[in-house]
């Protein structure tokens, strides 16, 4: 009788772990980094959700930011945000992004899509880092 207890209980945790660590919560959440502008400037954001709202911080480190303004519509797995970063010349404005997540269901999910920043724009790749 125990034998088969210890049976069922491993049983169900072989096939209950892969679930457990496919469930990673929002799919914004995590670091992500990629290139965007003339200059191939080098962008990371750390992003959060409390349950309502996406949070984060722009290029950690001494010159950080927070980011303005994060949004998921998970129908069509469309992203928008906007965040102060400081360019190669020293200059300070808001960058808008605008993507699509590909990979959703991956920890290798990326968005991609376009940056504008001061009139200018092009693409740009975000690619969630790994053990996120």
């Amino acid at each position: 009788m125990l034998n088969r207890i210890h049976t069922v209980v491993l049983l169900l945790l072989i096939t209950l772990s892969p679930l457990a660590q496919s469930q990673e919560g929002h799919p914004l959440v995590g670091t992500w980094q990629g290139n965007w502008g003339d200059d191939n400037s080098l962008l990371t954001v750390i992003m959060t959700w409390d349950g309502q709202r996406i949070s984060g911080i722009v290029n950690p480190g001494p010159d950080s930011s927070e980011l303005a303004s994060a949004a998921l519509d998970s129908s069509q797995w469309a992203v928008e945000m906007e965040m102060p970063v400081t360019d190669s010349s020293g200059n300070t404005a808001n960058l808008m992004l605008k993507g699509n997540l590909n990979n959703v269901g991956s920890r290798m999910r990326s968005l991609s899509g376009t940056w504008s920043y001061r009139g200018r724009n092009g693409p740009i790749t975000l690619g969630r880092q790994n053990g996120q």
